[in-house]
């Protein structure tokens, strides 16, 4: 039989580890590393500088499951370096894949990581299509500079500037997750305890 304090420090420590693995996430082994070359429709084309598959050279088409178009041709007009993780083919035999630009996720961008200041948000979410309604937004905001460019580029529209009300409601359920998985642990522990006395 365990000493119950035995029992307790590897209670604690799957809660640690728990905790740590959902608040930084788990790394992805990228398939593929290449360039935004063009592309029409919902497909861009790829130049893979790196592959790790071996089959996959040169250039290839790939479906984005995430990023607005927008993004895509921030990265193409910049020729930046991006990671392709496949996930699957559509059936016109496209590589369907989530990209990430350096080591982050498109979905979970912000417009500070991908260096796009405040004064060209509007210009760079809507080129030539309501340009307006976004400056209007901006132009009520009372969220500082810094925070507005804080935000997940995919959360723009969701997100109250005066309040920024959706913000904080994403940070706390990310938080709740946590906590709730560490409470489930705890309560374990606490039967594991209950049991060995």
């Amino acid at each position: 039989m365990k000493k119950p304090n035995t029992s307790l420090a590897i209670c604690a420590s799957l809660v640690c580890l728990l905790v740590f693995s959902i608040a930084l996430g788990v790394s992805v082994d990228l398939d593929l590393i290449g360039t935004i070359s063009g592309g029409s429709g919902h497909v861009v084309l790829v130049n893979i500088t790196e592959s790790n598959v071996t089959e996959l050279n040169g250039t290839v088409k790939v479906m984005p499951m995430q990023g607005t178009s927008q993004l895509l041709q921030h990265f193409f007009e910049r020729n930046s370096s991006l990671g392709f993780d496949i996930k699957g083919h559509d059936v016109d035999g496209n590589l369907v894949c989530d990209i990430y630009y350096n080591g982050t996720n498109l979905n979970d961008l912000t417009f500070k990581q991908v260096g796009i200041p405040l004064n060209k948000i509007c210009e760079f979410l809507n080129p030539g299509f309501g340009q307006a309604r976004c400056e209007e937004r901006l132009y009520a905001a009372t969220l500082s500079a810094d925070q507005i460019e804080s935000l997940r580029i995919s959360d723009f529209w969701k997100v109250d500037l005066r309040s920024g009300i959706l913000y904080v409601f994403m940070c706390s359920a990310r938080l709740s997750r946590i906590f709730s998985a560490a409470s489930l642990f705890s309560f374990i522990c606490f039967i594991e305890q209950k049991r060995l006395f």
